[in-house]
């Protein structure tokens, strides 16, 4: 297992879009409705410090990802929805930054690239059990109404 002081998470929860509405409000929307509404943005359990200690206590570096020292990015793409659950939690740009390990020198960029990719989807997994387990958020409000938000959350896996 991988101790927690060798992972680095370099968190930042961008949102994508204002809301990620309900799909019957997205169908029936105007193309031409661009009002200023007032929107309150869904919130994990404790604010930005909460989800940082979350993911410090709960997040696991992946032991071959580590053995290896291989570096990456996984960018977890999360809804929200009006009870504050997650739902269609899914990993986008999967990326491996770095490779420490003179191991990989002498393999073909074919061989290297397959590598690059298992590593990559190390991560997408870890990503997705760690926003599977998370609590309840609080959900968004527009115009008083809760809405169902998508938000990106950026994972960096980092060695120290």
């Amino acid at each position: 297992m991988m101790k927690k002081t060798i992972l680095t998470v370099i968190l930042t929860v961008i949102v994508l879009g204002s809301t990620a509405q309900t799909y019957e409000q997205v169908a029936g929307a105007k193309a031409d409705s661009c009002q200023t509404d007032s929107i309150q943005f869904p919130e994990f359990p404790g604010g930005m410090e909460g989800l940082m200690k979350y993911l410090e206590k709960t997040l696991i570096y992946p032991e071959l990802a580590e053995k290896y020292g291989v570096e990456g990015r996984v960018v977890m793409e999360i809804i929200v929805e009006t009870d504050g659950s997650l739902s269609n939690i899914s990993a986008k740009q999967c990326q491996v930054k770095a490779i420490h390990s003179q191991k990989f020198g002498s393999l073909t960029d074919t061989d290297k690239e397959r590598l690059k990719e298992m590593f990559a989807k190390l991560f997408a997994k870890e990503g997705y059990r760690v926003c599977r387990k998370m609590p309840k958020w609080r959900p968004g409000i527009k115009n008083g109404e809760t809405v169902r938000v998508r938000y990106s959350v950026p994972l960096t896996f980092r060695l120290r």
